[in-house]
């Protein structure tokens, strides 16, 4: 009789969407993006949930919607889609946790939490610790 192997397969990492309203996985992120949250002059406890409630997060997360005009990258899902992309740097820059925090970091600066829509309906509450 054959001895049959099995062999152990990689599963991909779930693409996180923020539109979903599924409960978002514990964050795979160490801490040393907290850390690193911590360095602005934000709350860094709401950019926390902020980042959690759009990514879970996942610095590799995708949200790749054409019907939405939205293709948002990395842990804060910076938004790279028409006008949007003029004057936004590259999807691999954005996907480095530092430069995205840093990212995020100048467009609340600018424009404080109105850019994510997870804090405009109040979403990223249920991460705030």
């Amino acid at each position: 009789m054959p001895v049959f192997q099995v062999e152990e397969v990689q599963t991909p990492e779930p693409v996180i969407l923020a539109s979903q309203n599924a409960v978002l996985p514990q964050p795979e992120h160490s801490e040393s993006v907290v850390e690193i949250l911590k360095q602005y002059d934000w709350n860094a406890e709401i950019a926390h949930a902020v980042m959690l409630a759009e990514s879970g997060g996942n610095a590799k997360a995708l949200n790749d919607n054409p019907a939405t005009q939205d293709y948002s990258v990395g842990l804060f899902q910076i938004n790279l889609y028409g006008d949007l992309a003029h004057n936004r740097p590259s999807e691999e820059w954005l996907r480095v946790p530092e430069n995205n925090i840093a990212y995020a970091y100048e467009m609340w600066r600018s424009s404080g939490w109105k850019p994510w829509s997870v804090y405009n309906s109040g979403s990223y509450l249920k991460f705030l610790y």
